[in-house]
């Protein structure tokens, strides 16, 4: 079997084997979407040529007065693969959104590996939802509200 069948087939069973997955939808060949539980979405890639599933989770978008502490926390993370367990993260889309990532090879994937590296994404998820804050990614000027 092709690391493309067997990875097809592991995404087939991740979902009905899996707490906290509510859907694996293949998009393309080689590419699906994980709906979590809690309403975020993995998107899981497979690189045949080089031999290795990629996951990626988005975590949040920061503010844009806080960017730089963020971008700046964010590079140093990747500097520490070793004590991050191989997660690293990266900047996505047109608002800046921080996205935590995983490579894996793919030879050696079955499904208790694969549920245990999205536990591990989901955990790193949170801590940088933590350091990201709440605040929404606005551009622009702030509001100001007048009282009458």
């Amino acid at each position: 079997m092709t690391d493309s069948e067997a990875t097809s087939a592991l995404m087939q069973n991740l979902g009905p084997a899996t707490e906290g997955v509510e859907a694996v939808v293949e998009r393309a060949p080689g590419q699906w979407a994980v709906r979590l539980a809690d309403g975020g979405e993995l998107t899981v890639e497979l690189d045949p040529e080089a031999g290795a599933l990629a996951l990626m989770l988005p975590v949040a978008a920061p503010a844009l007065a806080e960017r730089l502490r963020v971008y700046e926390a964010a590079l140093l993370y990747n500097s520490l693969w070793r004590e991050t367990g191989g997660t690293r993260l990266a900047m996505a889309g047109e608002n800046g959104t921080i996205t935590v990532g995983l490579e894996l090879p793919a030879a050696a994937l079955d499904l208790s590996v694969l549920q245990d590296a999205l536990k591990l994404l989901a955990a790193r998820a949170d801590t940088w939802r933590e350091v990201i804050g709440d605040a929404p990614a606005v551009e622009g000027p702030p509001q100001t509200w007048i009282s009458g």
